[in-house]
């Protein structure tokens, strides 16, 4: 059943809702035969197969087209678009792909706006946005991503090669955002410190080939002097930002990471997964038991590397 039978403009530029949105459009919940496109960032990428020249501008000709928005951080597209959906009283939706910061999401200085609607893709969102926001209508849609995700994820474990005695461990990269207590550097560096530290206090003989995977938004330099700083040469860091995520989570036996949506599809994926946020950084605000804390499940982290 369509989400909505009206022509869209479909606005994004971060990857987490614009991966929601080609999902829908790919299960035919979305019709894009009469659809414009502004893309920009990551969503270019993900969008190229279906919108190979994405318009520039925001055009004023709206007639009863429906908007529908990432709600990305990365960018002020997503967020000016809603300030010309709402000055050309254009329906808009914002599609929210995380657990946190929803009023952030809208907000540029001192410059807030709201959409139409807001759609979620879980129940635990549901809630959220609905406390967050009473005046907003917010709906509940079928994560069809995380669906195909899994299936994807599934048939490429099932034709993996089992015999390489290393681990293949899957370290999620993301910006951290906010200051925590008691940190005197930089957010990602402190989670990955502690990280190797944990792999450390196992006490086992490790042989692993760890994969850094580079936030679509950030520099794909950014990280280069981790993976110079193994200083055993049982462990292997390498940066990969060109196979897919699908095809990194199939291959690991392990994901790692601090608050990635990443590391839920991973998790639904079937694969052991855990965050390095340290203890003093607050709660990990993924909405799953199965991801397990690394600072209290050393256990847990030892019986997988074993």
């Amino acid at each position: 059943m369509l989400l909505t039978n009206k022509p869209l403009v479909i606005v994004a530029h971060d990857a987490g809702a614009a991966n929601h949105i080609l999902a829908w459009i790919e299960s035919g919940r979305l019709d894009v035969s009469n659809a414009e496109f502004l893309l920009d960032g990551p969503a270019r990428k993900i969008f190229s197969k279906i919108c190979k020249h994405p318009q520039e501008i925001l055009r004023k000709e709206r007639y009863e087209r429906v908007l529908i928005a990432g709600s990305g951080w990365s960018s002020d597209l997503e967020h000016e678009a809603l300030k010309f959906a709402h000055k050309n009283n254009i329906h808009s939706i914002s599609v929210v792909d995380h657990w946190v910061n929803y009023r952030e999401r809208f907000t540029r200085g001192n410059e807030t706006v709201f959409p139409s609607e807001i759609w979620v893709t879980d129940e635990i969102a549901r809630d959220l946005a609905v406390s967050e926001f009473p005046t907003i209508k917010v709906a509940l849609q079928s994560n069809d991503y995380a669906e195909m995700f899994v299936r994807r994820v599934s048939s490429l474990t099932q034709s993996r090669n089992n015999k390489k005695r290393s681990k293949n461990v899957l370290y999620i990269l993301e910006p951290v955002r906010g200051d925590w207590p008691l940190v005197k550097g930089n957010g990602e560096e402190e989670c990955f410190k502690f990280f190797m530290e944990s792999l450390e206090k196992t006490g086992l003989d490790l042989h692993l080939d760890i994969t850094l995977r580079p936030h679509p938004s950030e520099a794909l330099d950014k990280y280069d002097v981790w993976g110079r700083n193994a200083d055993k040469k049982s462990i292997d860091i390498k940066i990969n930002n060109t196979d897919s995520l699908i095809k990194q989570v199939a291959k690991s036996d392990l994901v790692i990471g601090i608050e990635s949506y990443a590391l839920y599809l991973a998790m639904l994926s079937g694969k052991p997964v855990f965050t390095c946020l340290p203890n003093y950084a607050g709660v990990c605000r993924l909405p799953d038991l199965n991801i397990h804390r690394m600072s209290v499940s050393m256990e847990k982290l030892y019986e997988v590397l074993r």
